[in-house]
């Protein structure tokens, strides 16, 4: 947090509110917020968005994936999600999901392309796998390769995986036996599985200096299936806009 001072003196807008009980305060996208409390108090941060926020989030995403900022959820996934069920969106929505499903699918040949012009990988390198398979943040962007992703597969990266795996589990240890000493139950305390070593197809290149064929591009959602979905979503906003004696 700094001082609101450093951005009026930028020319910048600044406005304050004091948040009463039972009020909400609601913030604009790209909109730089902060806050701090008076005293004693309980409150809660949600995030929600309308349709017409798509484009916004869209936007943050690329901004994010520039500066390697974790992201709070991961667009694709909600997109991919709320496509899979058209029957619960309306017109507008349908329009600009689409729109983003597009993007996404764009992106997916994009990577798929860009894997493969590397030196000496072939499309053997390139499996399909169910949509309920973990994913993981992406090593350079920290954004969460949902759609796809490359992880390397040789002997060194699996060692360097089983080692971070070891780690973790000594420090969950360390720290279940500190809280039993305190007298505080851990039972909820969840052991955490350390970050695989993976990046988005984008950044095949960057993600160790083991040789290319060892590389494996990963793929939960295909250009084809993310199209299918997309025209779910048109032929439902068409259905929607007939008039009522049509449908």
């Amino acid at each position: 947090v700094f001082s609101p001072a450093k951005v009026q003196a930028a020319g910048i807008p600044v406005v304050h509110a004091v948040q009463e009980p039972g009020e909400f305060v609601i913030t604009f996208p790209r909109s730089y917020h902060s806050g701090f409390s008076h005293g004693f108090n309980i409150a809660e941060a949600c995030n929600f968005a309308l349709a017409d926020w798509v484009p916004m989030g869209r936007l943050a995403v690329r901004h994010y994936e520039t500066v390697a900022r974790d992201n709070c959820f991961s667009q694709e996934e909600i997109i991919l999600r709320a496509a899979a069920a058209p029957e619960k969106l309306d017109a507008q929505a349908c329009l600009l999901l689409a729109a983003d499903l597009r993007i996404i699918a764009e992106q997916a040949q994009i990577d798929l392309e860009t894997f493969l012009s590397l030196p000496g990988v072939s499309k053997a390198q390139v499996v399909v796998l169910s949509e309920e398979h973990q994913r993981y943040n992406c090593a350079v962007s920290r954004r969460l390769c949902h759609v796809s992703a490359v992880v390397c597969e040789s002997e060194a990266c699996r060692l360097e995986a089983e080692k971070a795996r070891i780690e973790a589990r000594r420090v969950f240890a360390k720290e279940r036996a500190a809280l039993i000493a305190v007298g505080v139950d851990p039972a909820g305390i969840v052991e955490s599985d350390p970050q695989h070593q993976v990046v988005l197809p984008r950044f095949a290149d960057e993600l160790c200096d083991c040789k290319l064929s060892n590389l494996r591009m990963v793929v939960w959602f295909t250009e084809e299936m993310i199209l299918a979905l997309c025209a779910r979503l048109e032929a439902r906003r068409e259905v929607l806009l007939r008039p009522a004696a049509e449908v």
